[in-house]
């Protein structure tokens, strides 16, 4: 088969959804329809369109950069919901090398990179709706979770609404990217409903193979061979979970889970609790800012851009993971407060964390999946030793802010001290490894990782040649010192690069010896000076070269027996990293709360049920930050005992009725978050759910009105709020007169 034969046959067996691109070495190529939609949907332009023939038939393609790529798949994977293919020309026939959805970036890691976004892209869900039972109508969701960053199965059953408002706060909390949903036959329920509630939190669909939804089949055997073997997570109350073990079958099979050996032995199964954490939806989400809700949009004054000071990629995404999942556990909350006030009290540790030893902290998650995928460096391993020295000042520094704060020792040893003692135990032998393994006097001196070569008899034949050969180059550079008048010790520099090899520099000042000198041949210009060779020192760079290479051939084998005894200790880095990010956090929240133009206060909650919220001069968090904006703090007082359960606000506009609400609202989530809050002083029972219904509008396509919007939106937020829920309505009967706002405000207080 030709090249073209073979790439006409890609274009036509793709599904609609899927984009193909074709490696050509130095370039990528996208034909057809997928060329059409790289100019019209990312590049907004048909300047770079062009026609080829293949196979006599005229197609539209675009070509882009290596460059570009990661930007064109970030777009088409995180915007546009696209699949992706990535093909490659091998012995005249084209080889998938790659492919990736929203939900499932694996193969594509090394083109995108890491970011807060991406680590979010690792979620994907299934969901499958049932019946309760053959007497009944009660309407069921069945739904499964798969974190790939985490190596995470989480199951969930449950009664729902025609609303989806169950489903929708476990979407919140957990993030999912993409969700697998059977082909729609003789299904039950409301598949228009459910479109809707994963349009709102923007989750790519796919349509999986109804099959796969019907029977579990080798489900207990899957699980079996993809389950940590040190941990006791297969229940029979989880395998008894008959409809989500289907979708967990079924995404298990859309990722191909089983294809890659390196996820044998990895994941955990967890069952989703409700219960553990503070409910919200995607109204709550947009209404009070939390997120940017669409990765195209800057991201500038939303809650999260203001509570994030932390210095570390892991610590940005627990903090999104707590602000999607605000405690409903009075203990937990109080831990986490006890931290946030020591910090806060404490401005020598606080700095220490957060200006010195928080800002070393890698991206841990992305350094434990090259690890496990085999695709890691020496480097990886040398980067985790530096941390892994470096915790001990991490551990005197929580001592001592233990020792210096009685009031909240108890919380620093649960929550941080005791597990990060914990995990450094566990690294012990890990530095004697990396010593012995890994040459680090050569990587202070040039810069290269490579494994010592005492470990073989000819990696230290080879090393010996490779140090007679440098000790020749600087009896060059002395010499040439000499000859060109210039101090030995600051004059000329031998040093060493991927682009050049080794080369000698002058600084531009001393650029003028060089002039006219026939035997120099100048390689580059920098502000550091100027690079230069002779041709005697590149006939031994060239040598070197040689040498350097046949060393690698050598070391191949040993680095990956280095690397595979490293991802032993990935057990170990995912504890290590979880530790790590909820220090970072936690120092946040005291950076946020100590430098406020105004300071944060501790909250006090109190058990749930008692029926009060007590807030004093309540600001806006992020309102207040803004230049040139004078804020007027309110109270807040509800309470069962007086009977006063729901405040009505009326007002002119712009008079502060929304920020009023907002602020209340945020006050209660960033306490259960564990953080202080903008007020003067506040006190509130346990909050269980967080429900926001602020302004409407209406949707013409499906002949909703905007008081019909708001009905609909009203009843659900009744329909699953409970007596110590907060319920925020802002401007009832928006689409209709004053008077029948007045009469909806009534009915619903009643």
């Amino acid at each position: 088969m030709t090249d073209d034969q073979g790439l006409q046959k890609i274009l036509g067996s793709k599904a609609a959804g899927t984009i193909a691109i074709f490696d050509k070495g130095d370039y990528y190529s996208f034909y057809g329809d997928d060329a059409t939609l790289i100019a019209r949907d990312i590049f907004h332009s048909e300047m770079g369109l062009k026609l080829i023939t293949v196979g006599g038939t005229p197609l539209a393609y675009h070509t882009v950069s290596s460059n570009q790529l990661s930007r064109i798949l970030r777009d088409l994977l995180l915007v546009l919901h696209h699949r992706v293919e990535i093909y490659k020309c091998e012995d005249g026939e084209w080889t998938l090398t790659a492919k990736g959805s929203s939900g499932n970036l694996a193969d594509l890691e090394e083109v995108l990179g890491d970011s807060v976004a991406l680590a979010e892209s690792a979620t994907v869900m299934a969901v499958k709706l049932f019946s309760g039972g053959e007497n009944s109508d009660e309407m069921c969701v069945a739904v499964a979770f798969c974190d790939l960053d985490n190596f995470t199965f989480t199951l969930a059953e449950f009664p729902d609404s025609m609303h989806f408002c169950n489903l929708e706060a476990a979407i919140v909390s957990l993030a999912p990217r993409e969700c697998v949903m059977p082909e729609r036959e003789d299904q039950v329920g409301d598949y228009k409903a459910l479109d809707a509630v994963l349009n709102r939190a923007n989750i790519g669909r796919v349509l999986g193979k109804k099959s796969d939804f019907g029977g579990a089949g080798d489900i207990r055997q899957d699980l079996t061979r993809l389950l940590s073997k040190n941990s006791n997570n297969i229940q029979l109350g989880e395998l008894e979970m008959g409809q989500s073990m289907n979708c967990l079958n079924a995404l298990i099979k859309y990722m191909k889970i089983l294809a890659d050996d390196t996820n044998f032995g990895r994941f955990k199964l967890e069952r989703f609790k409700t219960s553990q954490y503070m409910r919200l939806d995607w109204t709550v989400i947009r209404a009070l800012e939390l997120f940017s809700t669409s990765y195209m949009q800057v991201q500038m004054d939303t809650f999260y851009d203001m509570m994030n000071k932390c210095r570390s990629l892991p610590g940005q995404r627990m903090l999104k993971q707590w602000i999607r999942q605000p405690l409903n556990d009075l203990r937990k909350i109080s831990e986490r407060l006890d931290v946030v006030e020591a910090l806060v009290n404490d401005t020598m540790h606080r700095s220490t964390l957060h200006n010195d030893l928080l800002r070393r902290v890698p991206d841990l998650a992305a350094l434990g999946r090259r690890l496990i995928r085999r695709t890691a460096a020496l480097q990886d391993c040398y980067r985790l030793y530096q941390l892994v020295k470096l915790l001990y000042r991490f551990t005197n520094v929580l001592t001592e802010l233990s020792e210096e704060n009685e009031s909240s020792a108890a919380a620093i040893k649960e929550l941080l001290l005791e597990p990060l003692t914990l995990v450094t135990a566990s690294f012990d032998n890990f530095c004697g490894l990396v010593e012995t393994a890994v040459d680090l006097k050569h990587l202070d001196q040039t810069g290269e990782f490579r494994v010592k070569p005492d470990i073989d008899p000819n990696l230290l034949r080879v090393s010996e040649e490779m140090d007679e050969i440098v000790d020749q180059m600087r009896s060059i550079v002395n010499s040439l010192c000499s000859s060109l008048q210039l101090d030995s010790e600051k004059g000329i520099k031998l040093e060493i690069s991927p682009q050049h090899g080794y080369h000698m520099r002058v600084t531009r000042k001393e650029e003028k010896s060089l002039r006219n000198n026939k035997k120099l041949r100048v390689l580059d210009t920098k502000n550091s000076g100027v690079l230069f060779t002779t041709d005697k020192l590149q006939s031994l760079n060239d040598d070197y070269q040689k040498l350097k290479n046949e060393y690698d051939a050598v070391q191949k084998d040993l680095i990956q027996e280095v690397l595979k005894t490293a991802a032993g200790y990935v057990d170990a880095l995912k504890s290590l990293t979880e530790v790590l990010a909820s220090l970072d956090v936690l120092v946040s929240f005291a950076q946020v709360a100590a430098f406020a133009p105004k300071p944060l206060v501790r909250p006090q909650i109190l058990e749930k049920g008692s029926g009060i919220l007590h807030l004093q001069q309540s600001r806006h968090p992020c309102l207040e930050l803004q230049d040139e904006v004078s804020f007027i703090p309110n109270d807040v007082n509800l309470s069962f005992e007086e009977q006063r359960r729901m405040l009505v606000l009326t007002g002119p506009n712009m008079g502060g009725k929304s920020t009023y609400l907002r602020a209340t609202a945020l006050t209660v989530l960033m306490g259960q978050m564990g953080s202080f809050v903008a007020c003067d002083s506040a006190k509130w029972s346990l909050i269980d759910a967080l429900f926001t219904r602020v302004g409407a509008c209406d949707y013409q396509a499906q002949g909703v009105s905007t008081f019909m919007a708001e009905m609909i939106e009203s009843a659900l937020i009744l329909e699953s709020a409970t007596e110590h829920s907060l319920v925020i309505f802002d401007e009832l009967g928006r689409g209709t007169s004053t008077y029948d706002g007045f009469g909806l405000a009534s009915a619903i207080a009643e």
